[in-house]
């Protein structure tokens, strides 16, 4: 499956000279109800993004995003470079076998942030947004027990679940879910191997709204990128056109420059 990015030239040059993905938290998308269905306005700035359309085809309203003189990236459906999760005896860390994983795991947990949801689980970790009509009535991150405890559901349905009025998106969505943590009770794991009371903490951050000092997250993409297939905007000139073909030259050996189904074929109505 292949999934497609809208976006500018000036991005597009960001992620191959850096060969990452930038995730942006999601009390800064566009979507203002996302925050709001998320329960507590402030769990949004803990979730990080980055928003793909599963739509085969290009599609014209989304141009809007970058511009008609944009790209249109398109990339395998987890383009990510692959880590080796291996058995952590220091921290008494222990994991069924070796794991693949997006992200190293220093950066999954350390002194500084944890991540709620780390991205073991494909399914978790990238998934297609489902459209309801009511959204606010299939958005429940937690239940409370009789005893007021909270009890987590940050599944596959966390952030991925919009109005239909987004539907024309055909959105496919990575999700990080990250908190702050403490570096002593880091610390304390390293030196006892006991993992409650970090985790602890990290919940703890999350219900009450903790300051969040990440405002976006980059992922290392993998060989995949050297595949990368750029469709130009149908406003493209010769001049964008030339740019587009020489990031590729210079940052991919086998990247591809496509044009758009659109080019020539598109006029300012008269009515």
């Amino acid at each position: 499956m292949k999934i497609n990015h809208y976006t500018t030239i000036d991005t597009l040059e960001l992620i191959l000279m850096n060969q990452t993905l930038r995730f942006n938290r999601l009390d800064k998308v566009d979507d203002k109800q996302e925050t709001e269905l998320v329960s507590q306005e402030h769990w949004s700035k803990f979730i990080f993004v980055s928003s793909w359309s599963a739509d085969e085809y290009e599609n014209h309203a989304m141009w809007g995003y970058p511009g008609l003189n944009g790209v249109m990236i398109g990339l395998p459906k987890f383009p990510f470079k692959k880590y080796k999760l291996e058995t952590k005896e220091s921290l008494n860390f222990f994991s069924k076998g070796n794991m693949d994983c997006p992200i190293p795991f220093e950066q999954i947990y350390n002194k500084e942030w944890m991540f709620i949801v780390p991205p073991f689980q494909h399914e978790t970790f990238g998934n297609i947004i489902e459209y309801f009509p009511n959204p606010g009535d299939y958005v429940k991150p937690f239940t409370k027990d009789e005893n007021g405890n909270f009890h987590f559901h940050l599944g596959k349905e966390l952030a991925r679940i919009k109005d239909v009025a987004w539907a024309y998106q055909k959105e496919f969505r990575y999700m990080f879910c990250i908190v702050p943590s403490s570096s002593t009770a880091f610390k304390q794991w390293k030196t006892t191997g006991k993992f409650e009371n970090y985790l602890r903490i990290g919940l703890r951050n999350f219900i009450i709204g903790a300051d969040m000092p990440l405002q976006y997250f980059d992922v290392e993409l993998g060989d995949e990128l050297d595949s990368i297939e750029v469709t130009l905007g149908p406003d493209c000139n010769s001049i964008e056109t030339k740019r587009v073909k020489n990031l590729l030259q210079k940052y991919t050996s086998n990247g591809k420059m496509i044009e758009s189904r659109q080019t020539g074929k598109l006029q300012i109505p008269i009515r």
